[in-house]
């Protein structure tokens, strides 16, 4: 729960090379992306406050799994939408 700003960090330099090295990211994939991020955010979140009450428990599972579909379908997004051009504005 330290660093549960990394998650963030991460996901946001990720996102931003993504942009710059494909021209073709579409709108949905942007979206898609930021919301894979924040679901991880908050599983990360739920994980720190359940291991700091003490108890032990798998209900951060979905999240992880919710959050890595969103990313994965977010870059198939990408391959898919390969003949637009790019809607997301530097």
């Amino acid at each position: 729960m330290n660093n549960l700003y990394l998650v963030s960090l991460i996901g946001g330099l990720v996102l931003v090379t993504m942009l710059k090295l494909i021209p073709t990211f579409s709108r949905i994939s942007y979206n898609l992306w930021n919301s894979g991020v924040a679901i991880i955010t908050t599983g990360f979140l739920l994980r720190g406050i359940i291991n700091l009450s003490g108890r032990s428990t798998t209900l951060d599972k979905p999240y992880w799994y919710v959050g890595i579909i969103f990313l994965l379908v977010a870059v198939g997004m990408i391959f898919f939408n390969k003949n637009q051009r790019s809607t997301v504005q530097d």
